[in-house]
């Protein structure tokens, strides 16, 4: 089963949350929802929190969530930490678009990652900055699972830079990078050419930069 819903609010959520905690049960019907995308709406910290009143039975089978384009702040990640735990097989997480989450909202989430099965995350134009990058950059060392990591549109100071860049040099499932819009200076670029140039472990095949205009 997937949804896949666009401009949907706290209130939309809620009753989907009691559609699936209620009518299912009783119409005895086994189902397992895969993909849950809610795009382009008004979700908010109160809507993952009747996401995540969902039964086990449901959530353990997602596989991709897509909250992008919503109103998720720091207390919204701190939630989907909790969450992501109950969500064994997630294999892409996208909060891409959420700009409330800010400086430090996101660490909390990816520390609740480092047993996840993560294949792609996506923090693009999330507000983040240096303490979730830290984290960002731990998780990395650690992980061998994700693939893709998505961070543009954020202000990524050049120790944050270095420290994913030290994290990726001893990762050997990262394939895609994306950075686009993150205002990169030369000292920025110089840590990237030395983990492009010296790979130990390091298999980026795409680095996307781009500037978008």
């Amino acid at each position: 089963m997937e949804h896949f819903l666009h401009s949907v609010d706290d209130v939309a959520m809620e009753f989907l949350s009691k559609g699936c905690n209620h009518q299912l049960p009783e119409t005895g019907i086994s189902s397992q929802l895969v993909s849950a995308r809610f795009i382009s709406g008004s979700i908010t910290a109160e809507g993952v929190g009747h996401f995540l009143t969902i039964p086990n039975s449901l959530l353990q089978h997602v596989k991709h969530l897509d909250l992008s384009w919503n109103k998720l702040d720091r207390r919204g990640c701190e939630l989907l930490a909790e969450g992501v735990q109950r969500m064994p097989c997630l294999e892409k997480l996208d909060l891409s678009l959420n700009p409330g989450i800010g400086c430090g909202g996101a660490v909390q989430l990816v520390s609740s990652l480092h047993s996840s099965k993560l294949r792609k995350l996506d923090m693009t134009g999330t507000g983040i900055s240096d303490p979730d990058f830290q984290c960002l950059s731990s998780y990395i060392h650690s992980t061998t699972s994700l693939e893709e990591l998505w961070i543009g549109e954020n202000e990524i100071s050049v120790e944050s830079i270095d420290s994913l860049c030290k994290a990726l040099s001893a990762n050997s499932s990262m394939r895609r990078l994306y950075m686009s819009d993150c205002h990169l200076t030369t000292s920025h670029c110089v840590c990237l050419g030395q983990l492009l140039r010296h790979p130990i472990h390091c298999q980026i095949e795409k680095l996307d930069l781009r500037a978008v205009v």
